[in-house]
């Protein structure tokens, strides 16, 4: 039973393990399409297509004013 609850438990660890890595991923990729997009979308479209909230966006765009 112990091998049994063990096993088990291993494998909702890596499930969940997963959907983080999953979810963190997805994150990744909206800040990424949003710093791209920062040349040619105003904050309020990028905050809407993205999915991110605009605070988020106006922070991207004063961070990466000098690159």
């Amino acid at each position: 039973m112990v091998e049994s609850s063990y096993g088990v438990g291993k494998l909702e660890g890596r499930e969940e393990g997963e959907k983080i890595g999953e979810k963190r991923g997805k994150e990744e990729e909206r800040l990424y399409v949003a710093i791209n997009l920062l040349d040619i979308l105003d904050d309020a479209t990028i905050a809407g297509k993205t999915g991110l909230p605009l605070e988020e966006v106006e922070k991207l765009r004063r961070n990466n004013k000098n690159q």
